[in-house]
């Protein structure tokens, strides 16, 4: 009876060991590193308006400076990149044109 008290703990403290030695590495292992990304200059509050009353689209508003009308961005988390819109008349499409122009210019 005295030996298998002593392999019952010999196994339970080889068991502790393994269970403590395997939370220090996978701790450190799958830690991630330290996050030094530095926000400045931020726009405050944003007024988030919906498209419409069923809530699909969230619209955030854009301005530029060299423009007066208020254009709009969805807000979309899963899409890889933007798109600008408004809708506009068609006398106003020479704005529209000179907006893209702006736009290629800023993002060469």
């Amino acid at each position: 009876m005295n030996l298998f008290k002593k392999i019952l703990s010999f196994t339970s403290i080889l068991i502790l060991l393994s269970l403590l030695s395997g939370y220090f590495y996978f701790d450190r292992k799958f830690t991630p590193d330290k996050n030094y990304l530095h926000v400045s200059n931020e726009s405050g509050t944003v007024k988030i308006k919906w498209e419409n009353e069923a809530k699909k689209a969230m619209l955030l508003p854009v301005h530029f400076s060299l423009d007066t009308v208020t254009y709009y961005m969805q807000f979309d988390t899963g899409s890889p990149y933007t798109v600008c819109f408004i809708r506009i008349p068609l006398r106003e499409s020479v704005k529209l044109l000179q907006l893209e122009i702006m736009l290629k210019a800023v993002l060469k």
